[in-house]
């Protein structure tokens, strides 16, 4: 396992395709990875798996020099929420190409999870407008720029128990709200 110190030497060795380093970022980030893999979709293991595995080629593809552990893991969190991202558009426009063919087959089910995906992308997206704006921005610094608590705490004034509680009480208003509501 690296040591806590060394993430510019890590990270240099990433960029070169060192097996040895691929292995300690592997075995250090793993659950980081596949942990903010099932928060971004809520899929089930092996697609969370696929996604780990897909992350870590674009790792190699994308990594840099970074000087600091934290840095470095919130740019993993970032990279697999971009991964889950772009496989929930393949699978979008997959659905929208059945979509298509439905006028000539019978793929009802398809068309009916196209359907439950875009409410609740509609309906996610409308809740979050109403949120006030310091829930908002709590949301946006953590789930979409992929913040680390601490790093939410020191922009805003906040400890990080603090910043993770209030996280915790939009995410439960969130999903109380979603229950009363017809798709899942």
């Amino acid at each position: 396992m690296t040591r806590p110190d060394d993430t510019h030497e890590l990270t240099e060795r990433l960029m070169a395709g060192e097996t040895e380093a691929i292995e300690n970022y592997y075995e250090e980030f793993f659950s980081t990875m596949f942990h903010q893999a099932q928060r971004s979709i809520g899929a089930d293991e092996q697609t969370c798996l696929d996604l780990v595995h897909d992350a870590m080629l674009k790792m190699l593809k994308s990594i840099r020099v970074m000087e600091s552990r934290s840095k470095l893991k919130a740019w993993t969190r970032k990279l697999v929420t971009s991964v889950a991202i772009d496989f929930l558009r393949k699978r979008r426009s997959q659905l929208r190409l059945a979509q298509r063919a439905a006028a000539n087959t019978e793929t009802e089910a398809s068309i009916e999870e196209l359907e439950r995906v875009e409410a609740r992308l509609v309906w996610l997206s409308e809740s979050l407008s109403l949120l006030d704006a310091d829930s908002r921005r709590l949301v946006t610094m953590r789930y979409r720029w992929g913040w680390t608590l601490k790093r939410i705490a020191d922009a805003i004034g906040l400890n990080p128990g603090a910043v993770d509680g209030r996280l915790g009480r939009i995410v439960e208003q969130l999903r109380s709200q979603a229950e009363g509501v017809e798709h899942d």
